[in-house]
């Protein structure tokens, strides 16, 4: 494949035809890369697609590729994770993808079954049908939130009310990539401290609601309760306990001085000794051997679907952004992944308590090494032409941004990939054959946030 031999890192180069489309997704399904974000421009009824994939971890191909009479080769036959971005765009600009099979790019299954359809709620709507009280045939459509244009940081806290803190930091690190400005170590230090707040939180949340579905009332209080403590922590730094936008382009909007600093690490350091006690507590309760073995998700499913976080590492796939690609001062501060084997519900809520005990070092460890000055505000921010691939590693996996700038400080183009994109079309896989009362077992394991489904 001559045309792939000067592969770098956010590579951008146009496809004359479909059969290069295919001739490259293979070569992506052979590195064991997948599809990031498809997306189609409609200019004067010409469309043109837009493909990112990517490689290795840390090779990021951008593709271009015209669309004649509405009808394109499909390469969901060859990367299945393309499927999700291939319908949005089917249902949106009635654009065919052509399989080798001739599938249909939605199959409906209608059988004289007992229950026809469930709605869980207004963004994700599951349709399933229920024999004997197992599940079949499971459909699930994705209510998009409004599609527009993101110029500023303010929208993003009306689109993720609970992880603004995330998409702020991504949205940020790319636009200071097209600027070419270089933030200071306090500033990255007081980011990685607010990100892994929110990962810890947001983990033991989960292990909360794991156990209110196991009835195990005793470890959901105590994971609440010192999950509480984290939350007296963020309100400590940033006078809040929600996941507040913290990010501004080139700095942060709360600085740490000194006496904030001392009375953190403290507070640290408790929560610290309180998580090791839960955690041995955690590992020798008996109730949690019922999720042994429960909803295991191959190893070829999670590269299949290109699933990602505490899903992919609990089957032994390390692809943490901290660790494959690193941002801010992740490599300085010696993060390790958490990884598991076993592949099963087990395994997931185990890997997210090992990082909700990463986190706290990280968190212990940024705070000792904040330098005790006073952080820099951006007088004069000058946006020019270009454009950014950014990653970052979110609680529930990788977070995507890509983001084109047409230069005076205007932003022409924004796409986004979240970590719960690619779990809805695995779940079409998942759910089935199991009984109606796991569904929630099953759903609190692989944690998808309905609200991070952004449109195309």
């Amino acid at each position: 494949m001559s045309f792939f031999k000067q592969l770098e890192r956010n590579m951008h180069f146009s496809l004359e035809n479909d059969n290069q489309l295919l001739e490259l997704a293979n070569f992506v399904k052979q590195k064991a890369g997948r599809t990031i974000c498809i997306s189609l421009l409609n200019k004067e009824e010409k469309y043109k697609l837009n493909y990112i994939f990517c490689i290795d971890e840390r090779i990021i191909i951008n593709v271009e590729i015209k669309v004649k009479d509405k009808k394109i080769k499909s390469i969901s036959s060859v990367l299945k994770c393309a499927r999700f971005f291939q319908e949005e765009i089917n249902k949106k600009y009635k654009i065919n993808f052509l399989e080798k099979d001739n599938l249909k790019i939605i199959e409906k299954r209608i059988g004289n079954f007992d229950t026809v359809k469930q709605s869980l709620d207004d963004i994700a709507d599951f349709k399933y049908e229920i024999k004997n009280q197992i599940i079949k045939n499971v459909d699930i459509q994705i209510s998009k939130t409004i599609s527009m244009p993101i110029k500023n940081m303010e929208y993003l806290n009306k689109f993720y009310s609970c992880t603004t803190n995330n998409n702020s930091l991504v949205y940020a690190l790319a636009i200071e990539d097209i600027a070419k400005i270089e933030t200071s170590k306090k500033v990255k230090l007081i980011r990685i401290i607010a990100d892994e707040l929110i990962r810890a939180s947001s983990h033991l949340f989960n292990f909360s609601l794991l156990n209110h579905h196991l009835n195990n009332i005793k470890l959901m209080q105590q994971s609440l309760k010192i999950r509480e403590v984290l939350q007296e922590l963020k309100e400590l730094l940033w006078n809040s306990k929600l996941d507040i936008s913290l990010n501004e382009i080139g700095t942060v909007k709360f600085d740490i001085k000194e006496v904030k600093k001392f009375e953190a690490i403290k507070k640290i350091n408790s929560f610290k000794k309180e998580f090791e006690v839960f955690y041995a507590l955690v590992k020798n309760d008996e109730t949690l051997n019922k999720i042994v073995g429960f909803g295991k998700i191959s190893q070829k499913k999670v590269l299949d679907y290109s699933l990602l976080g505490p899903i992919a590492r609990a089957s032994f796939i390390n692809n943490d952004v901290r660790e494959q690609d690193p941002y801010l001062l992740y490599n300085e501060l010696k993060f390790q992944s958490c990884l598991r084997k076993k592949s099963d519900a087990y395994s997931r809520a185990f890997v997210r308590l090992d990082e909700v005990r990463e986190a706290i070092r990280l968190i212990k460890v940024s705070l000792e090494l904040l330098p005790n000055k006073s952080i820099e505000q951006i007088k004069k921010l000058e946006i020019p032409k270009g454009e950014s691939t950014i990653r970052i590693e979110a609680a529930r996996g990788e977070l995507f941004y890509y983001l084109r700038s047409e230069g005076n400080n205007k932003i022409s183009r924004i796409i986004t990939r979240t970590p719960t994109t690619m779990t809805w079309q695995m779940l079409k896989e998942f759910i089935p054959n199991n009984k109606i009362d796991q569904m929630p077992l099953l759903l609190n394991s692989v944690d998808p946030c309905v609200s991070c489904s952004l449109d195309i």
